[in-house]
């Protein structure tokens, strides 16, 4: 008898606790839903600010390959063909304004290296893998991580158009 009164307690404490634990659910589900309303709003609302500066740029035609910094880095493990053991390799965005597949726009640049089989150069990383992209098709994670470097890549194209510049006034004699 005591068994059974024990029984149904403990059956009577798991439904309370697992009520405790949906209702708990329930509210994190809702600041959740709530949470990703504000960041796709805030998501669409940088993409289109995103597409008027890249618009801009492709109308005044730079037509120049430029280049910035890194969005982030990570370390993977890599499976290099002609290697039987995975390895460890940085996998690296880099943020540019370049021409892929026809179109000009933001891109991204997806490199994996490893280092250099070489034992004598310690400091020297070898590509495995490239692959340029533009932003617009990019995750929403990565676009969202370009956004703070943007202003960085516009002074770049910014030096790189001087440059060229005062290259070619330099070989005409201007």
């Amino acid at each position: 008898m005591a068994w059974k009164r024990l029984s149904k307690w403990a059956e009577a404490q798991e439904r309370t606790l697992t009520m405790s634990k949906n209702i708990k659910n329930e509210e994190l589900l809702s600041i959740i839903t709530q949470k990703v309303k504000k960041l796709n709003e805030l998501a669409d609302k940088s993409t289109a600010q995103l597409s008027i500066i890249e618009k801009q740029l492709v109308d005044a035609g730079v037509g120049i390959e430029v280049w910035g910094g890194r969005i982030w880095d990570e370390k993977i493990n890599w499976y290099n063909e002609g290697k039987e053991e995975m390895e460890a390799a940085d996998h690296r965005h880099y943020l540019g304004f370049a021409k892929v597949d026809g179109d000009w726009g933001f891109a991204i640049k997806d490199v994996i290296t490893v280092k250099s089989p070489d034992r004598r150069d310690f400091d020297s990383d070898v590509v495995v893998n490239s692959e340029t992209y533009l932003l617009r098709t990019a995750s929403r994670q990565l676009r969202i991580d370009a956004l703070p470097h943007i202003d960085k890549l516009l002074e770049n194209i910014d030096q790189e158009i001087g440059k060229r510049i005062d290259s070619l006034k330099g070989s005409d004699g201007q």
